[in-house]
């Protein structure tokens, strides 16, 4: 057959499912699944969107029975830090440096300590909560679930989309942080122009998914990154660069397991969201490969 409409699947392949409940690691071999090798880790999209919900209504607005709502804020908000600490032990984010490189360390700093250089408001989104007492709002695709009005935010041309897409490389840049946010001066100008009640998105847009990476920190929140060092109570089990290592370890032949660490692909709602895959891909999985 010399063409073929869809490329051909690779016999053996490592499914990373993330799921709504769970987070599944699932070795397939010529369509067979190697059920002693399969791992859960217990976090899926339905305990991020929990943990959301109780972020916004412990600072901000009440938001526990708008779970829906707080599930599409999550998906269009939130993102991955590019690693937990930063090799060269530098503290909070520079301006000028590219914001997609930020450890998580980085963004705890510098939303617990900035200066004049850059501080905390380059990463702040003001989100408008939809009002559904408002026909017009509920008609419009941009506005149906609410619409961030300032800060670093998704492109126009994804916001009408019912399937959130996968932000390029080359995007994720800006929508981590607005390098050129207003000056104190001009912020002490700006008016919120809705009637609309809005969400301050900050430390919640990276803390989120850090679960995934952290799930010992499950629930735990902290001004520093001391506070988060310290911190140990929370889910027991594997971050999901371990779970997708150990069930791949879990594989009997050698040459399964070097093919396996060649096809890892990521499926599931929560897989979308900006710098995930870059995250395990080249600070997570690539590390643990070469120390096993």
């Amino acid at each position: 057959m010399p063409w073929s409409l869809t490329p051909p699947r690779p016999e053996v392949v490592l499914v990373v499912d993330i799921g709504h409940s769970y987070t599944h690691a699932v070795p397939i071999v010529k369509n067979k699944v190697i059920w002693d090798a399969v791992r859960r880790l217990d976090i899926g999209g339905k305990v991020l969107t929990s943990l959301l919900k109780v972020m916004f209504s412990y600072r901000q607005w009440d938001m526990m029975d708008e779970t829906y709502l707080t599930d599409k804020m999550k998906m269009a908000s939130c993102f991955v830090a590019a690693c937990a600490r930063d090799n060269d032990r530098r503290r909070k984010p520079m301006r000028g440096t590219s914001p997609s490189n930020w450890s998580f360390e980085q963004l705890v700093e510098l939303f617990h300590d900035g200066d004049d250089d850059l501080d905390a408001d380059a990463l702040i989104q003001h989100y408008v909560l939809p009002d559904y007492a408002t026909p017009e709002d509920v008609a419009d695709p941009n506005t149906k679930y609410g619409y961030v009005q300032a800060g670093p935010r998704l492109p126009v041309t994804t916001t009408t989309t019912t399937t959130t897409p996968v932000l390029p490389e080359d995007q994720l840049d800006s929508f981590v942080a607005d390098l050129h946010p207003p000056t104190k001066e001009q912020r002490g100008n700006i008016t919120v122009q809705t009637d609309h009640q809005v969400l301050c998105l900050g430390q919640e847009r990276y803390q989120l998914f850090e679960t995934f990476f952290a799930p010992d920190r499950i629930g735990t929140w902290g001004s520093s990154w001391s506070t988060y060092r310290s911190m140990t109570t929370g889910l027991n089990q594997a971050p999901l660069p371990e779970l997708i290592a150990s069930s791949i370890q879990l594989v009997q032949e050698t040459d399964l397991r070097n093919m396996l660490w060649s096809h890892i692909v990521l499926v599931g709602g929560s897989a979308r969201v900006p710098g995930l895959r870059r995250r395990l891909y080249v600070k997570g999985i690539a590390n643990i490969q070469q120390s096993t």
